[in-house]
């Protein structure tokens, strides 16, 4: 009797096993037993959404204390300032001599890949720029689909100057999984002050294990996409991976997306942001949120 109790569990045991190691490979596996960082973010106002991070990372020309140092933002320009003189480390389109202008409206400076590619060639390495929740590809229309804004020195800050979308152009709403507080500095990598290099997030996975989305807007709500982007600065090239994708509810309908995935979704070495697009007309209410885990790889 007593060893029938005993194979009896020692079966048991074997029906279980599988199962339990198959669960922690599939959810800490990738992560060689890192301690992961929960990450939670919601958007519920327009102008939130970061399409661009623009940061000073100068050395060799710290700017004086009451110093004008700004990336001002018009309806078809990104205007670059250093000292109070017109900035000459770059501009697009380029015509020397260099000016510190970035013409969205033109068509070489169109894209947010084309923007921070222009700042990133920086000759003089004082200004580093990072796509926030957004692509490569994305178009800034003629009338900037990035939120205008005054004078700023934002860009002195460790969290950089953020140039947001602009609700009232655009009508799809972006957001990122990554502290958006952090700014620029969940980007530039320790002691970094030249131009990227590689991508900002080599060194980490992002997980999410469930996001949630309700919007009022008396337009057409098509889809939520769920995007893994590896992003290499200094290549100027993005690898895009569509994680997730369904219909977005009705206006005013609360739902719920990806859930019931077993081990939630991965984006490797990678940021990871959702996009939900619509059209046709303004959004008036938002309740965008993802939720999940970034871990240090090893």
């Amino acid at each position: 009797m007593r060893n029938a109790f005993k194979y009896a569990a020692l079966a048991a045991l074997l029906l279980v096993l599988p199962v339990a190691a198959q669960a922690q490979t599939t959810i800490f596996g990738p992560f060689s037993n890192a301690v992961p960082v929960t990450v939670g973010v919601q958007r519920t106002a327009g102008d939130t959404a970061p399409a661009l991070y623009i940061k000073y990372v100068g050395d060799d020309a710290v700017p004086a204390t009451g110093a004008t140092t700004i990336a001002t933002v018009a309806d078809t320009s990104i205007t670059f300032v250093l000292n109070g003189a017109a900035y000459d480390g770059f501009e697009c389109p380029v015509a020397a001599p260099l000016g510190g202008v970035i013409l969205t409206g033109d068509a070489a400076c169109d894209t947010l890949g084309e923007v921070v590619d222009a700042i990133n060639s920086d000759t003089k390495n004082n200004f580093v720029a990072f796509i926030g929740a957004g692509l490569r590809t994305d178009v800034i229309e003629t009338t900037t689909n990035l939120l205008a804004d005054a004078a700023d020195n934002d860009v002195l800050t460790p969290q950089g100057e953020i140039i947001y979308w602009d609700v009232s152009v655009s009508d799809d709403e972006e957001l990122p999984f990554w502290d958006v507080n952090l700014g620029a500095a969940a980007f530039v990598q320790p002691g970094q002050n030249t131009p990227p290099k590689g991508s900002p997030f080599k060194t980490s996975d992002s997980v999410l294990m469930y996001g949630w989305e309700q919007f009022t807007n008396a337009g057409t709500l098509t889809d939520l996409t769920l995007y893994c982007v590896v992003e290499n600065y200094d290549a100027g090239t993005e690898t895009v991976q569509v994680l997730y994708n369904e219909p977005l509810a009705a206006t005013t309908v609360f739902n719920a997306f990806a859930n019931d995935i077993d081990g939630g979704i991965h984006c490797r070495r990678g940021k990871m942001f959702a996009r939900a697009t619509l059209s046709a007309a303004d959004t008036s209410a938002w309740n965008f949120g993802l939720y999940g885990y970034r871990a240090p790889l090893q």
